[in-house]
């Protein structure tokens, strides 16, 4: 009896394991973002405090999957600030462009620490960058 319990225990952990190794699969490669047509290649980038930033996500499909939704979104604000993509469907080794736009409150102080998160997600899946936002006033 001790033995069968044993391997049932052992077969639980090995099933638990697995589902572990599946959902932390990876959903895409996120190939480049741009925010206002700038490439961010070094996670850093200039925004205005009061303007809207067009955010441009590419990646590259890892896998199929159903449900995907991109999320892009600015950590250190009191309010939230973000926007996301409608569900859409992607396939293997296929490259897909995304665009969403955000408006920045005119309030965000120059001296703060801001961070853009870019997040592609689906049900069990999920990829996402981070870039430091240095914000500038208005001119004018």
């Amino acid at each position: 009896m001790l033995k069968k319990l044993f391997f049932v225990f052992l077969y639980a952990v090995l099933l638990v394991l697995a589902s572990a190794t599946v959902s932390a699969a990876e959903l895409a490669d996120i190939d480049s973002i741009h925010v206002d047509d700038a490439l961010i290649d070094d996670g850093y980038t200039a925004v205005t405090a009061g303007e809207t930033i067009d955010i441009r996500v590419s990646f590259t499909a890892a896998t199929d999957e159903d449900d995907v939704r991109v999320k892009a979104w600015i950590e250190g604000y009191r309010n939230d600030i973000e926007t996301e993509t409608g569900r859409f469907d992607i396939s293997e080794d296929r490259t897909y462009t995304k665009v969403l736009s955000l408006k920045l409150p005119l309030d965000l102080e120059i001296e703060e620490d801001y961070k853009l998160i870019v997040r592609l997600a689906s049900k069990n899946k999920e990829d996402q960058e981070r870039v430091q936002l240095t914000v500038q006033r208005p001119s004018y």
